[in-house]
This record gives C-alpha cells, structure tokens and sequence, in this order.
C-alpha cells in the first residue's frame, strides 16, 4: 500500500493517502481523494502479456460508455508502473446487495439492455497501440471460434442470435446502487457474445420466475428481446 501511495504522489504532485476497498489475486482496489473529489485506483498485477492488454481494452470500453451516457465510472486517468498497471475511475457511492429487490431486478435490467443498445453494430473507439490492437484481436478471434465451433455442435439458435460487446460478470459485486439507480463496473472480463447469453448467464442464477419476468421488463423498455432471442432462453430453460 505504502508504494501504491508512493505512485500516486509521484504522478498528481500531492500526498496522497489510499483506503483499501477489495483485495484480489489480480488487482487490488483503494479509495482515495485528489482536489477534493473521491476516486478509486484499481491496481492491476500484470500477470501475462494478455491480461494487460485486456485491462487496457477494458478501460477504454468503460470511457467509451461513459462519455456515451451509461451509468459506468469515468475512466480519470491510467498509466503504467513496472509491472502494475494503475486505472482511476471516479468513485461511485453506492451499495452492494447480495439479494436484488425487485425495483433493482428492473433497473438492472434497463442498464444491461443499455449497454446491448450501445454496442450492437456500433465498435466502441478503443485507442490503443497497433500491437495491443492486434495481440487482443488475434486472441478474441481464436477463442471466438472455439467458442462458435462449441456452440454450433451444442446450441441451434447460437449462430442466429444478435452479437455484440457484453459484460461477461454481472454478479452482484458489481451493481451499485444508490437510491435511485444502478451503476455497472467492473468491465474486465468483457468480450463479444450473443446478447440472449448474458441474459441466460444473469437469470439462471437462482432468480425466481417472477424476478426474472421485472429483469425482462427492464430489459425490454430500453430494447425488445427479438423472437430468436426468446427460443434461446426458453432452449436453455429461462421462463418468465
């Protein structure tokens, strides 16, 4: 912590004091204020070649968001320290819950189908390094087609379904909610799949008929689920 604190003086000219807020096997996050205004750094330990390029990727797709209206975190600043790889994003004030009520089953289901809206058709602007550009790419391809490859042989409507940028870990650490609304974050583990399967992956998660029924209802005020979409979840045995 105490060369996290280093880093940050070093880089905005003032002493900084960081508060930690999660540890995990790949990043660390801290809360910490500069002129006044709360942020959080995220530290990631750069463990391959990938993951830093993915982090990087990550980020630029959560500003991307941002600037696109989507409630997700302004990326303030990333840079690179040795083998750490620093985000600071503006801090969010609000709660974690482990048991989604049924308003928020409904909020997160109009910022799930926000960020589908945003993304379908429409690559975000990622501004990177050619070689970060291409490593990621070559990557993405690869394990898209092991991925279609499996999917093809195992799910009949995969192929057909809508395709875009998805979130990939909607899991209740990474909802905020504060006392009108719901933020997304935590964009690492992003990644181009068919929408129906982020929803399949969110609902089949020990959430009840009628909850699933106000997720879909949020979903469908932001953008309608086509008929395709429907089969696929009524396939993998999502009803609502």
């Amino acid at each position: 912590m105490i060369k996290i604190e280093k880093e940050l003086s070093k880089r905005y000219g003032e002493k900084i004091e960081v508060f930690p807020i999660w540890q995990g096997d790949y990043k660390d996050i801290y809360k910490f204020s500069l002129k006044n205004r709360a942020l959080v750094v995220a530290v990631n330990k750069k463990k391959s070649m990938s993951r830093s390029y993915r982090t990087v990727l990550s980020n630029a797709l959560q500003q991307w968001l941002f600037l696109k209206g989507l409630n997700v975190p302004e990326v303030y600043d990333f840079f690179e320290v040795g083998e750490l790889l620093f985000a600071v994003h503006s801090y969010i004030d609000g709660k974690t819950y482990s048991d989604f009520k049924e308003h928020q089953l409904y909020l997160i289901g109009r910022i799930v189908a926000q960020l589908h809206s945003l993304t379908y058709q429409n690559r975000p602007y990622v501004k990177v390094s050619k070689k970060a550009y291409f490593f990621c790419g070559a990557i993405e391809l690869l394990s898209r087609a092991l991925r279609n490859v499996k999917n093809l042989i195992t799910d009949k409507f995969y192929r057909t379904l809508p395709v875009g940028i998805c979130h990939l870990d909607l899991t209740a650490n990474n909802f905020l909610f504060n006392e009108e609304d719901v933020w997304l974050i935590d964009f690492d583990k992003q990644k181009r799949q068919p929408y129906a399967y982020e929803i399949y992956r969110f609902l089949k998660n020990d959430i009840s008929r009628i909850n699933r029924t106000l997720f879909i209802k949020g979903y469908e005020s932001v953008r309608v689920l086509n008929n395709k979409e429907k089969n696929y979840l009524a396939f993998k045995g999502i009803e609502f």
